[in-house]
């Protein structure tokens, strides 16, 4: 099979000249099929008769093709191929302007091989970030890795070029999934007493962002219109009534844009800008459909908004429904995002307390809701996810309905915690903790049972410590279970296993036992009814 190499079974190399590049060296173009013989042969054919084409065609540009920065230029402009929030632009571009256009830039994309890009990668994973310091992650390079490989795609389908050297790349930068920080309940409820002191402002933004989860530019762009109170039905014990509950809107984000940006005259239409705050300053859709949503918050949580309204009146300003609601110190403009993030740094260093982000204070919300048994899809919809479910796009008078249950649970929990809600254990997963034998319970009932009691993240690594710490804890507050537990652990341990199996068998709903009905029952009568 000319032109086709097989590599393995199943997987097969196609190899086409290509002519030479700039400088000198001859071009291939490589590419690999995973099939049958057949296949390839196809694909080759597909991939001769393309380059033909583009012989007879010529490339779309002057002296052999575009340089990345110009193709780099026009796949950003190009908002019909694909649609771009102003928070991704920025990031491609700074990409762009950072790393890949000052090495690779002036190149012409034909021109332009795997071997290239594998020495920015690795000049990248070498280098520092200019204002922390730090190496760069391998997250940050397998971010402008896909940049670099979506660019090339575009020039394929815009048929510059014939194949994609980003795929060809022999180790790609992995995306590595940061293990997010959060403060579990008891960190919290310390915020929250310290919160006390502070500033209105700053109260009022931390405040609302432990209990809403919102973003920080969702918070900077809320208008005192977007907060707002109605009466809902809810159903308590069988009778139905109307309970004042509280609403948030998020219809915008606010961020920060460069004046490089803003000299585009296509700016606002371009990325569906919604006003311009300040100079420095815009108001953005937000980043999802789902984004703009309504969430039900605590009354807590309205009357600090009041507290803050009632500052700036006292202050001499008086704000009326399409104000922004967070202003500088002097009430005369609109809050920096970035200054919360200033603030929020300067608290957790003052207080001395754990270092998370006002990201991560994000987190925290969502993994307490899911710590008291919010369903999930609840959670997504109040953070404004997008993932769960086509259905939760819609925001109706029933999320509303579905958010209050979710706000009951935050003020039962936090804001009245003196009945914090028990937990109710299921039979094997008890006998699982009390015997530190956890093959005896469901994994997922296990854990949940575990983190519920400790308030913390368990890893399998840490299963054994967490279940004798929850032990010890059962056992002291439930002296009727100390005497099973002496019994247990007395036990000869064969005959230990065939009672433990014994009690599985009895309560494993995915195992139960099959019982077919008797037709002559007379003989157990007889053996076991006296009349």
């Amino acid at each position: 099979m000319k032109n086709i190499y097989q590599e393995s079974d199943g997987v097969f190399r196609i190899e086409l000249s290509n002519g030479f590049r700039d400088d000198g060296t001859r071009d291939r173009i490589v590419e690999r099929v995973y099939g049958t013989p057949e296949e390839a042969i196809k694909r080759r054919d597909e991939l001769k008769a393309l380059q033909k084409q583009m012989r007879e065609e010529g490339l779309k540009a002057e002296n052999g093709g575009y340089t990345l920065t110009q193709t780099s230029k026009i796949y950003l402009d190009d908002t019909k191929y694909q649609k771009r929030s102003l928070t991704t632009t920025r990031g491609y571009k700074q990409l762009l302007n950072n790393w890949i256009l000052p090495e690779l830039g002036d190149i012409k994309i034909r021109s332009i091989t795997e071997q290239d890009l594998e020495k920015l990668y690795d000049k990248m994973r070498n280098s520092t970030n200019a204002q922390t310091g730090k190496k760069l992650s391998e997250t940050y390079v397998n971010h402008c890795h896909k940049l670099i490989t979506s660019i090339f795609n575009y020039a394929k389908k815009k048929k510059w070029l014939l194949s994609n050297p980003a795929e060809f790349v022999i180790n790609p930068p992995k995306l590595k999934i940061k293990q997010r920080d959060y403060y579990n309940y008891e960190e919290m409820m310390e915020v929250f007493e310290l919160l006390k002191s502070s500033d209105i402002r700053f109260r009022t933004a931390i405040f609302t962002l432990f209990n809403t989860g919102f973003r920080r530019g969702e918070l900077g762009g809320l208008k005192w219109k977007d907060i707002s109170k109605r009466k809902m039905p809810i159903t308590e014990n069988g009778v139905r009534k109307f309970q004042t509950t509280y609403i948030i809107s998020v219809e915008r984000e606010i961020m920060t844009v460069s004046k490089e940006m803003q000299q585009d005259p296509n700016f606002l239409s371009r990325y569906d800008i919604i006003e311009q705050v300040t100079d420095s300053l815009v108001a953005i859709k937000p980043k999802t459909d789902k984004s703009t949503r309504k969430v039900v918050v605590v009354d807590e949580v309205y009357d600090t908004f009041m507290e803050y309204k009632k500052f700036q009146i006292e202050n001499g300003y008086t704000p009326n429904d399409d104000d922004y609601i967070f202003r500088t110190q002097d009430l005369s403009s609109v809050w920096h995002p970035d200054y919360i993030t200033k603030e929020w740094a300067r608290f957790i260093k003052v207080n001395d307390l754990k270092p998370i982000t006002v990201h991560d204070i994000r987190h925290s919300h969502a993994t307490y809701l899911l710590s008291i048994g919010v369903p999930p899809q609840d959670v997504a919809r109040r953070l404004g996810h997008s993932e769960p479910s086509t259905t939760l796009r819609i925001y109706t008078h029933s999320n509303l309905i579905q958010d209050q249950k979710i706000v009951s649970m935050i003020a039962n929990n936090i804001f009245n915690n003196d009945d914090i809600p028990n937990v109710e254990v299921q039979p094997l997963t008890l006998l699982s903790i009390l015997t530190n034998d956890p093959k005896l319970a469901n994994e997922d009932e296990l854990f949940n049972t575990l983190e519920w009691f400790s308030h913390d993240n368990i890893t399998h690594d840490d299963l054994d410590s967490y279940m004798s710490m929850c032990k010890q804890y059962i056992l002291d507050t439930n002296p009727n279970l100390q005497d099973f537990n002496q019994a247990i652990e007395n036990i000869d341990p064969k005959l230990k296993d065939k009672l433990l199996g014994g009690i599985f068998a009895i309560f494993d709903n995915d195992h139960e036992l099959s019982l077919n009905p008797i037709s002559d029952i007379s003989k157990y009568k007889d053996e076991n009814i006296s009349i």
